[in-house]
């Protein structure tokens, strides 16, 4: 791809300037200085997204625009194909290149974030909107193959003798596998579907992209289009077909396999893409209980785990705590990597009965937790008590009995560290939400503790 001249890049360095003053407030000045912008782009749109000093500019501009500009610069997208990629042989339109450029992703990354916003806006919310038709159209190309195809006679009289290929073939040299496991593209996949389910990620000031740093379940939700939950089942349905068993250990894919349990329409849905990277929809044991094995000793697996755990269903949880964790916690609770398994099994409890179970299990291996200094599980097990009301006394009294006579607020707040620990001082904040008769000879302690704290 041509590069781009010094003149543009002047032009680009000018409008990065602008943009950083404050005089562009007034709603028709913003929109007269966008329109100018995205004439200028027009026809070159796909070379300026994917430059490293242009693309900034480009996405904060976007973020200005309105709902008929960003129709204007999205058709415009659409209207000029290009050859494509070499680098990567992936047969794309401009779109889809965006989504495997390390610059451009970020520009469609925004695009599709914004989208929900400008449908919902007051001039647009009554009428049908072209951006709807345009952002499907954009979701029906990722099903598309991804493998470049030659048109010579000889290769045409080749596939006639050969059997067409089933949908299983189709999908896994598609698109949408391609950005499953792309660096770039997995990032633009994971924000297209939490806006087809209507969960909205935010934007840092000036549209500058916002990494997804928060629990999905803690992101604002706002109205899409009916078609855009239709399209978000079709591209689960084929996240179905892929091998997530290996997606599970993929630096890309895990986090989109993770995504997809977030926005799952159903239970029944998310049940049937936990199963797949579990292998439990083999039904053999032989073949399953080595995976949740292997998963329990990778630091990257770990992170589905514990997604499963803390956002599975009740069932899914009973049969991994009762298979794989129950009267095992001994061992997997000090374990370098599966005690964020035993941490997350704990967060994910949500009855008493279940956190039950947990701390008559987990309460006599305080020590060996402690002097491992897997912090996290205390941590987690003193919200869990606070969060559902049970084990209160009992785990202070575990706390007691670790701290072998020291003052209870000072050994947690320090837990025997120069410096006050995170992980204590967050153990301390879930027993203030104790019952009363629970707590109160804590805080007692904790004014000796604290008051000198505050006092340096």
């Amino acid at each position: 791809m041509r590069g781009v001249d010094a003149e543009t890049r002047q032009y680009f360095s000018q409008l990065n300037k602008t943009l950083q003053e404050e005089g562009l407030e007034n709603e028709e000045e913003n929109e007269m200085f966008v329109s100018n912008v995205l004439d200028q782009l027009k026809g070159r749109e796909l070379q300026l997204c994917t430059d490293k000093r242009c693309s900034p500019v480009i996405e904060q501009i976007l973020f200005r625009a309105n709902h008929d500009q960003m129709v204007q610069f999205l058709s415009s997208l659409e209207e000029n194909p290009t050859e494509p990629e070499e680098e990567n042989g992936i047969n794309e339109n401009s779109w889809i290149q965006l989504f495997f450029h390390c610059n451009g992703c970020h520009i469609i990354q925004s695009i599709i974030e914004r989208i929900p916003f400008l449908l919902n806006s007051s001039q647009q919310k009554k009428k049908k909107s072209k951006l709807e038709s345009i952002l499907l159209n954009l979701c029906n190309q990722l099903f598309k193959s991804s493998i470049n195809q030659d048109n010579s006679n000889e290769k045409k009289e080749e596939e006639e003798d050969q059997e067409t290929m089933s949908n299983i073939d189709q999908l896994f040299s598609s698109i949408l596998y391609s950005c499953s496991t792309d660096r770039y593209a997995s990032h633009v996949l994971k924000s297209l579907m939490l806006t087809l389910r209507g969960i909205s990620v935010p934007s840092k000031k000036g549209g500058k992209h916002k990494p997804i740093d928060i629990a999905v379940s803690e992101l604002p939700r706002q109205d899409v289009p009916a078609s855009f939950g239709k399209m978000l089942k079709s591209i689960l349905d084929s996240l179905k077909v892929f091998d997530l068993n290996n997606f599970v250990f993929d630096n890309f894919a895990n986090p989109v396999t993770q995504i997809a349990i977030d926005v799952s329409p159903s239970p029944e849905d998310q049940e049937q893409l936990i199963n797949k990277a579990f292998c439990f929809d083999s039904n053999d044991p032989s073949v399953y209980d080595p995976q949740i094995q292997y998963i329990l000793s990778d630091i990257l697996a770990m992170h589905f785990l514990e997604k499963v755990f803390r956002s599975g269903t009740t069932e899914m949880w009973m049969r991994l705590y009762n298979n794989y964790l129950k009267k095992k916690m001994s061992f997997y609770a000090v374990h370098p990597v599966a005690n964020f398994a035993v941490r997350a099994c704990i967060d994910g409890a949500s009855t008493d009965s279940e956190l039950k179970m947990l701390a008559d299990e987990l309460f006599p291996l305080f020590g060996d937790i402690f002097d491992k200094k897997k912090f996290g599980i205390l941590q987690s097990l003193t919200e869990a008590c606070a969060r559902l009301q049970t084990k209160q006394k009992d785990i202070i009294r575990s706390f007691t009995k670790l701290a072998k006579g020291e003052d209870i607020a000072k050994f947690l707040l320090y837990l025997k560290s120069e410096k006050v620990s995170p992980f204590g001082s967050q153990i301390l904040q879930s027993i203030f939400k104790f019952n009363s008769d629970a707590r109160q000879s804590t805080l007692e302690r904790c004014q000796s503790v604290y008051l000198p704290l505050f006092s340096d």
